[in-house]
């Protein structure tokens, strides 16, 4: 079948065209007919909008008319009309509707059977029906006109000669239909009584609040807390008590943490050592260690046409350029009632050190930050952690800092808009949250991982990607290694054949708060995953888990499943969540990772009896 267009279609940006492609080359359904069906839609959308005006226009005139039926048979003639306006091509349609009763209050308790003979007597009163716009003061000022109006005609009938005096019992009945507007107005009065108290309650309480914030802010100032400077408080909402570590007050958990962090950053510099350097890589095989990765030079990154493997071997992969994403949607307001150390910048230096550690190591690295706060007025000391004493200066660093508070969920898929444009430049990509712990290990570990998957056995291929696990400190624990998301349960040692070795399959909730891939796996992973990989759809991209997280590799990208590294698991599978809130107040129900290590290791000594992957996972296809 011939494209649509042809190839130089100004429709498709004279780039080549063709049936169902956009001019950037992406897949989209029926994306070339929309310019062309855009007209014709939109005429027929206006003509519809005239024929539905005119039916509805009828259908009013038909209930006016039936009013004026009524109205005259049970209260006299009546003058009545419609007026329309059509304004602008999308002809907004005002109705307005006027009736004017000659027999509204003047009857003076004459029955309709008298009104011929006083009407000489009656006064016309124009009674504009509202419709939510009028002034309660106007609508007392008829009242009272109408009522003085009434009484003068009341008694002018009364006095003249001829005149008998009013029935009073259709004289109260027409005095009952008269106070029908009196009551009209009591209801809005009453209804706008009502509203400005709530507004007066309202003001009250943003008045409260104010003074409440004037009071947090200057509190803040004495306290040398207002981290930022803006003179915003720390807490924005009202935040639930703390809960206290078991024999441990606030500032012993920051001295604590500090003490971490210092010695990450240390080894994070510090790696690899000469020592490491000094090993001999047994290429693509369970070695138990990881091997640093020599960075490569000169790289040309060729066009990619077709979907390239999952996997290649190690020796086949050739890393110069490196893409860091970092996300923050805030630095650490949302999470200060559970940790007390408080301040995501100080999160933020220790991966900032990896970042530099692998500069030094010759990686050309680049860092995008995605923040919903002005992490950009921290320059000076980013670049100061960023700083590589190869190059003599500091690693390049860009800010996206712009969205605003609100952005919630949306954050997390930002970083992928941003590299659609870039996943031609650089050769390996990491998406990292502000709170994890990124180590230069993990970077070797992981293609060192990819490498050994490239060796499985045809069964097994493009079926597996290596992740991560998260863990933190358990307070109830010693301060001991623990993973919350995962049971040991969702553990199973599985052996992939061929020089692969045994993996550990991973299962339950995969969430790991980061992801990592060279270039043609970002490629596979765009055509493999259902809701793609760069070219996503970003109004529906708000699953934080999703897409930061890496739960996508998992259950969206045709059969993927995740696997860690039984022999360097604890090395360089691990990410430690620095602020250690999920297991503030926990310590029943979560798993020891020396439980799921040992566990691991265990299944692989027995051998393979019970836990190949094709007894245990038979009900996987390869698609």
């Amino acid at each position: 079948m011939e494209p649509l267009n042809s190839p130089h279609d100004p429709v498709c940006g004279n780039v080549g065209g063709g049936r169902r492609r956009l001019p950037e080359g992406r897949q989209y359904v029926t994306a070339q007919y929309i310019p062309k069906i855009h007209g014709r839609e939109r005429r027929r959308g206006v003509i519809l909008q005239h024929a539905a005006k005119l039916a509805f226009g009828i259908v009013i005139s038909i209930a006016l008319a039936n009013f004026a039926l009524r109205h005259y048979s049970a209260h006299g003639p009546m003058d009545w009309g419609m007026e329309l306006s059509a304004v602008g091509p999308s002809v907004e349609t005002i109705e307005k509707i006027k009736a004017f009763s000659l027999t509204s209050f003047l009857k003076a308790g004459k029955s309709d059977q008298n009104s011929g003979d006083n009407a000489g007597n009656k006064i016309d009163v124009e009674n504009e029906i509202d419709t939510g716009g009028q002034k309660v003061e106007e609508e007392k000022k008829t009242m009272e006109k109408t009522k003085k109006i009434a009484m003068a005609a009341s008694t002018e009938m009364q006095d003249a000669p001829g005149v008998d005096t009013p029935d009073p019992v259709i004289g109260k009945a027409e005095e009952e239909k008269s106070s029908t507007l009196d009551e009209h107005v009591k209801e809005r009065e009453k209804k706008e009584n009502e509203d400005e108290e709530k507004k007066r309650r309202e003001d009250e309480e943003e008045e409260k609040w104010d003074e409440e914030k004037k009071e947090e802010e200057k509190k803040e100032e004495e306290d040398g807390n207002d981290i930022d400077g803006d003179g915003d408080p720390i807490q924005l909402k009202p935040q639930p008590k703390p809960v206290e570590h078991p024999n441990e007050n606030d500032e012993i958990k920051r001295d604590r943490m500090r003490r971490q962090f210092a010695e990450e950053k240390a080894r994070a510099l510090a790696w690899p050592t000469p020592e490491d350097l000094l090993l001999t890589p047994s290429i693509d095989t369970e070695s138990g260690v990881v091997v640093p990765f020599p960075p490569s030079k000169g790289v040309i990154r060729k066009p990619i046409v077709a979907q390239p493997p999952l996997h290649r071997p190690r020796d086949e992969v050739e890393v110069e350029k490196i893409l860091v994403f970092l996300s923050s949607s805030d630095r650490g307001q949302r999470v200060r009632h559970l940790w007390g150390h408080g301040d995501k910048m100080e999160t933020i230096e220790v991966t900032l050190a990896s970042l530099a550690s692998w500069c030094e190591r010759g990686f050309d690295v680049t860092l995008w930050f995605l923040a919903a706060w002005k992490v950009s007025e921290e320059d000076e000391r980013i670049k100061k952690a960023l700083q590589c004493e190869r190059i003599g200066t500091s690693l390049e660093v860009r800010y996206w800092d712009d969205y605003p508070l609100n952005v919630d969920g949306y954050l997390s898929s930002k970083h992928r808009l941003a590299l659609a444009e870039a996943k031609d430049d650089f050769d390996f990509f990491i998406s990292i949250e502000d709170d994890m712990h990124l180590r230069p290990v993990m970077l070797d570990a992981f293609l060192q991982d990819s490498g050994r998957l490239a060796k499985a056995e045809k069964p097994y291929l493009n079926r597996f990607f290596p992740g991560f696990v998260r863990i933190e400190h358990d307070p109830l624990a010693d301060q001991q290694w623990a993973i919350w998301e995962t049971d040991a349960a969702d553990y199973e040692g599985i052996f992939l054949g061929g020089n692969a070795g045994w993996w550990g399959l991973v299962g339950g909730n995969r969430h790991q708060g980061m992801w990592m891939a060279t270039r043609e796996q970002v490629y596979h992973l765009e055509e493999r995953c259902n809701s793609r990989f760069f070219g996503i759809r970003e109004k529906t991209a708000d699953w934080v888990e999703f897409w930061s997280g890496g739960l996508q590799l998992w259950i969206d990208c045709r059969g993927i499943e995740k696997v860690l590294s039984i022999s360097t698991l604890v090395e360089g599978s691990s990410v430690w969540h620095m602020t250690d809130i999920k297991l503030h107040d926990r310590g029943k129900g979560v798993t020891p990772l020396e439980e799921v290590v040992g566990k691991l290791e265990g299944q692989r000594e027995e051998g393979g009896r019970r836990h190949r992957y094709e007894e245990k996972r038979a009900s996987l296809v390869m698609e």
